[in-house]
């Protein structure tokens, strides 16, 4: 597979994983197996999104991610770095599978002219900011769309563009609280609540859940003649939208609620084990159990004798 160009002034960023940094192609050539990684071989093999030119900029986590996700299934990246102060970066970047990056100083005039000459050209823009910024920087997205009336701006952020909460910072663990899910995520057992990592707002209300409204949006230009969208991205309001199971169902005792409830933590067919090496010397690893229908919980019976 061969990669995107690389235009001048443009650099290609690796495909390459540090060791440990999680699931992933290690290499873009289908010789190094990325192609056959149950993850993303769909994506890299169907480039679904390709001639679809994204500008990414530079942000943490969420934004990151949606960028990854999109270059995944074959969409232009480039991500639009911050020029380098020694000591500026708290976490090193390893989001950047497939995408090009260039240095842009958005504090001056001249790199905000670059970015809105580039926007001309693009479909997407990913923003990381909070509210107001990108108007502050002189990126305000309804001129940007005046330039290009195609442009689509996914401005992604904890609390949404609008709102009493809309100006405060925050983290994965707070938008979580906020969703609602915290308690009934961490379970019973679990007091205090914690969610797991940093996955549920960041990722799955964030990242994927704005690369989504891309797409709606990038679908949407085929039947309205063209016209791009702000697209308003609240990581809260999405990690809510997508535990509507939870909310639909929660007055189902049995499920959450009572004791041995069977996702409440404590439920013998539906959670985590302790192994052993043998009857007496645990090995410090744990089993997952889900067997939660008669017939697969007479199995595992069964099993264990």
């Amino acid at each position: 597979m061969r990669g995107p160009t690389q235009p001048p002034g443009h650099r290609l960023l690796p495909l390459k994983l540090n060791p440990g940094s999680g699931p992933g192609p290690l290499e873009s050539g289908p010789e190094n197996g990325a192609l056959n990684h149950p993850v993303t071989a769909c994506c890299f093999s169907s480039p679904r999104l390709q001639g679809v030119t994204v500008l990414e900029l530079s942000g943490l986590a969420p934004v990151p991610h949606c960028g990854m996700v999109l270059a995944d299934f074959g969409a232009d990246v480039t991500v639009l770095e911050k020029i380098k102060v020694q000591g500026g970066d708290i976490v090193e970047q390893r989001l950047n599978r497939g995408k090009k990056s260039v240095d842009v100083d958005l504090k001056s005039a001249e790199g905000v002219k670059r970015v809105r000459e580039m926007c001309k050209s693009a479909d997407v823009l990913l923003d990381p900011y909070r509210p107001g910024i990108l108007e502050k920087l002189g990126l305000d997205p309804l001129t940007l769309m005046e330039d290009n009336p195609g442009l689509i701006v996914c401005r992604l952020t904890g609390f949404g563009q609008h709102g009493p909460l809309s100006q405060e910072a925050g983290h994965d663990i707070n938008y979580t609280a906020m969703s609602g899910i915290m308690p009934t995520v961490a379970g019973t057992r679990k007091q205090p609540p914690w969610p797991p990592a940093n996955l549920l707002s960041d990722f799955a209300g964030g990242g994927l859940t704005a690369a989504f409204g891309v797409v709606a949006a990038l679908f949407q230009r085929t039947t309205n003649g063209g016209k791009g969208v702000v697209l308003d991205v609240s990581m809260t309001e999405g990690l809510a939208y997508l535990s509507t199971f939870i909310t639909m169902y929660k007055n189902i005792d049995y499920l959450w609620t009572v004791p041995f409830a069977a996702f409440g933590s404590e439920c013998p067919i539906y959670r985590c084990y302790e192994t052993k090496i043998n009857l007496s010397l645990q090995d410090g690893k744990y089993m997952s159990v889900g067997c939660l229908e008669p017939k697969f919980t007479m199995n595992m019976l069964e099993g264990v004798n």
